[in-house]
């Protein structure tokens, strides 16, 4: 997730630099590259709040809970690898998604 942070971090950097000229250039509307910086900085907001609340989870070492919400605040901002990283790191199985884990009973439901 710190990794998000910083591409968010640079991107909001980037965006702000170019829209500024595209704004003079007559390229963007004002009204427009405001929004779009606004939604990015929102994101890069929620980011930091789940870096914060999966630290604090963190403290909690070790319980399900924690593996819980650490998996499904990987889910949020990583997408499916994210999760299975969560999932394999916290010493859950990983499964792709719409798949169904084998319970070896090969019979039709």
């Amino acid at each position: 997730m710190k990794e998000a942070l910083s591409e968010v971090t640079r991107e909001l950097g980037v965006r702000r630099r170019c829209y500024s000229r595209w704004v003079s250039d007559g390229k963007l509307s004002e009204i427009d590259a405001e929004d779009r910086l606004a939604r990015l900085e929102a994101a890069r907001e929620i980011i930091e709040i789940a870096i914060h609340t999966a630290e604090m989870v963190s403290d909690t070492a070790g319980s399900a809970f924690a593996a819980g919400v650490r998996t499904a605040l990987a889910v949020r901002v990583t997408g499916f690898a994210g999760v299975a990283q969560a999932r394999y790191d916290a010493g859950l199985p990983v499964v792709e998604p719409g798949l169904v884990p084998s319970t070896g009973d090969t019979t039709d439901p």
